[in-house]
């Protein structure tokens, strides 16, 4: 089995016991928790879901990203307070720690639910300020990041751009061995329509090349000895659906997965060139297949996800079932063209 088969086979079961036993938040916290609310006026007393609680005191309270409203009575007066939720510790640090690398899959899956959010677990409110909106001491700016929602309208349209910046391929050229490794850059350009508000239509090219992941910036390399390219260029036409922050698309493609060997010329001690072993040779397979792809919404017009390509029948240099793929890791751009009033 090839290092890169290894490396996908340790991915596919991180994402099964991510899955299996769910998320930091998900995990640690429960859906209803204790939070201790204090005053500063000794004769006050709070009122909360329709029950009065002496101060200081504890009371169950939900997690929700809604806010949490409070009333405090006191000397004949009423203070009404909305506490702002915000994501806890255990969403923020818990899945780093816990899961290493597959923390965006918990973080994921903690985006499923309510249990990342917190009041904090305590409370104190000031009788004698005017303040009534109590927001929370810490990440107020990244939780209202991963709260903030992104709608969109039928009929939208966008122009979308992408940037592979992480490519895994599997390549089978004719009277070839097995071509399996990984590169990083690429480009892509398309069209995305909105048929509903959560359900799009998306036409786009793409290119994907491999060039090597130890070279830090794109850059002219100079080869000292024979070597190989792989180079994929395809058209794909997805049908996607928009789930809050996320979306899922499926759809089919036409690919041109090409291999190239370029020779290196040596010299001998005179100065002329060494025959070479091999020429220059260069063998493409055009396919057809399926491209599946998971992106996360980072603001209106970034998004970060991956693209599956996998090509299922060769169309040439024979015809035939077959199997190739390319996996990439993509930087996804949108500028929006019409948006329906």
């Amino acid at each position: 089995m090839t290092k890169i088969f290894k490396i996908l086979n340790l991915i596919a079961l991180g994402v099964i016991i991510v899955f299996a036993f769910s998320s930091c938040a998900t995990i640690i916290n429960r859906n209803m928790y204790s939070l201790k609310v204090s005053t500063n006026n000794p004769d006050a007393h709070i009122v909360y879901d329709e029950t009065e609680y002496s101060i200081p005191s504890k009371i169950k309270v939900p997690r929700s990203e809604s806010d949490l409203h409070i009333t405090l009575l006191a000397d004949s007066m009423k203070r009404d307070f909305s506490v702002k939720s915000r994501l806890n510790k255990q969403f923020w640090f818990g899945n780093p720690l816990i899961l290493m690398y597959l923390a965006p899959v918990g973080w994921g899956i903690d985006l499923t639910n309510s249990r990342r959010f917190t009041y904090s677990n305590k409370l104190f409110l000031d009788f004698y300020d005017t303040i009534s909106v109590i927001r929370p001491k810490i990440t107020p700016k990244l939780h209202d990041f991963f709260t903030r929602q992104y709608p969109v309208r039928k009929g939208q349209i966008n122009l979308v751009f992408s940037n592979p910046q992480a490519n895994i391929y599997y390549f089978k050229p004719q009277n070839e061995p097995l071509k399996a490794w990984e590169g990083y850059l690429g480009i892509g350009m398309g069209v995305e329509y909105f048929y509903t508000n959560t359900k799009s239509f998306q036409v786009k090219a793409d290119v994907t090349i491999d060039f090597p992941i130890w070279v830090p910036v794109p850059a002219p390399i100079d080869y000292r000895d024979d070597h190989e390219n792989l180079i994929s260029w395809y058209v794909s036409i997805t049908d996607n659906w928009k789930i809050r922050r996320f979306s899922i698309g499926y759809g089919i493609n036409f690919s041109e997965n090409i291999w190239t060997f370029i020779p290196y010329t040596k010299y001998d001690e005179s100065g002329k060139p060494i025959l070479k072993e091999r020429e220059y040779t260069r063998k493409a397979n055009k396919t057809i297949g399926f491209t599946f792809n998971s992106y996360y919404q980072l603001w209106s017009w970034l998004y970060l996800g991956a693209v599956y390509r996998p090509s299922i029948y060769q169309l040439s240099p024979q015809r035939g079932l077959t199997y190739e793929h390319v996996i990439s890791f993509d930087i996804l751009f949108k500028i929006r063209l019409w948006y329906p009033k």
